[in-house]
Order: C-alpha cells, then structure tokens, then sequence
C-alpha cells in the first residue's frame, strides 16, 4: 500500500504504508511541512470516498432526468398545436443539454481535513488511518478570493483579511437580476462550504442591500470562492424542479466546481 505526499512537504512523493498506519505518520516521513505551506488549503482525496460521492451525484442526476424527462412527456401529450408542440421540444433538448452538463462534474473524493504543525496535529481528531492510493497536496499560500455566478464582474480579488462577503460582491459590480440572493454560499478552501442558511442572510428590498450581520458579513481566508447562484425559475420548465439547486450544490461541494446552467 502506498500514499502520494505532494506540494509543500520537504520531500514529496509516494510512501509505502503500513495497514492502519495515521497520516501524522507519514507527513513525518516527508520531512514534514516546508515555509510556505498553506495547511488551511491542504487537499486529501481517497479513492473510497470519491465513488461514494460520485454514487451519491449520480443517483440524484438519475432522479432528476426521470423528472424532467417525464414531464416533457405529460406536457407533449397536452400540446394544443404545434407552436407549443416546438416549445416543448425546445425545452425538452435544453433538459438534455442540462443533463449532460451535470454528468459532466466529477467527485474528487476531497475529505476537509485541518492540517497543523505535525505535534499538534498528531493524535488529533484528522489524524486519520491512511487507505491505499490517498493523497495529500498542501499547496503553498494562495492571496486571492473568487467571486463567481451572477454577479457583472466575474474575478479574482486580492485577499484582504478585514474584507467580507459583502465587499467582495460589491467589488464585483454587485449581483444581476437573475441572482438568487438566499442562495448564495461560500466553497472554502478547507473543502467545506457556508450557506446563508442559519447565518440571519437577510435581504432588504427597500433598502436594496443585505441587512448587517449573517453571511454576508463573514471575513473569508486566501483561496475561498464566493458564489452566487441564478434563479431557478428565470426558465419556465425549471420552476418546477425544484430539487435542481440542491444537486448543484452537491457537485459544487463535491466535484469544487461551479456549475453554470445556460
């Protein structure tokens, strides 16, 4: 059994490991963690954990499809002519398009794990027994925050460590008219994510801004991507399928990629 050590180590490549053996064990082995190790954005994948994400993504696209698909079916049977026969065609090719856009994203089999200096690390809680075929990459510090979806400017910012969500969108020419302000959500670069759900994410329409406090307030670290997604129900067929944000925010998590509807 071996495990693949790369990135900001002393001396990265594959180890041979012994059955059980932590992961403490085998960063020791590497010499441990060089200067410019960014622990915050250390990525570890297993294989074990990718098939069953992907299993958990594939399975949700699967029900999605005989949703959309069946009610292309219902709604073609109910047609009253033929203009509203090629609108039911039309979205019926763009159920398709979208459906294999998603099948396009694939798990990584990412565990969020928090690295630290070897000592501390040792013994704690994400000092996990190694699998074979595991891999660890500790990047080197990243000085950036991505802004992405609905928003006019599309970009990367330089991190700034008393900026928040709110800024961050702000500078990026603010979110468009097909945004969907309560879903927006953050992919951290620990691997996990933050939704305004449970963070008092408040819009105020006839202040047009976001209320003080809640997600929108929250200080981001180097190499955390904020998202914004679109609504839903900007296209007609989507307003029913209502489970869609949902599995993008699955693969989003999963795969750490935004995915783009149309």
């Amino acid at each position: 059994m071996y495990v693949s050590l790369k990135g900001e180590v002393a001396f990265p490549g594959r180890y041979i490991i012994r059955k059980g053996e932590p992961l403490s064990s085998a960063i020791r082995r590497a010499g441990g963690f060089s200067e410019s190790a960014y622990l915050k954005g250390a990525v570890f994948t297993r294989e074990s954990v990718r098939k069953l994400q992907q299993k958990n993504i594939d399975d949700a696209i699967d029900r999605f499809e005989r949703k959309i698909l069946s009610q292309s079916a219902d709604s073609a049977m109910g047609a009253l002519g033929a203009d509203e026969a090629l609108q039911i065609q039309s979205a019926k090719e763009q159920k398709i398009a979208l459906v294999e856009k998603l099948r396009a994203a694939k798990a990584t089999g990412r565990i969020s794990i928090r690295l630290a200096d070897v000592g501390s690390f040792e013994g704690s809680v994400y000092d996990i027994a190694l699998e074979d075929g595991d891999e660890l990459h500790v990047p080197s510090r990243s000085d950036q925050v991505q802004v992405m979806g609905a928003v006019f400017n599309q970009t990367a910012f330089v991190h700034e460590p008393e900026a928040t969500v709110s800024s961050y969108v702000r500078r990026s020419g603010g979110i468009t008219a097909d945004a969907d302000r309560k879903a927006i959500y953050i992919l951290k670069v620990d691997g996990t994510a933050m939704s305004g759900s449970g963070w008092g994410l408040r819009w105020d329409s006839a202040r047009g801004s976001w209320l003080s406090g809640g997600l929108m307030s929250e200080r981001l670290d180097p190499g955390d991507t904020i998202v914004v997604p679109e609504k839903v129900d900007k296209i007609a067929w989507l307003k029913e399928t209502k489970d869609l944000t949902q599995i993008l925010y699955q693969i989003a998590v999963t795969a750490g990629v935004l995915m783009v509807m149309f």
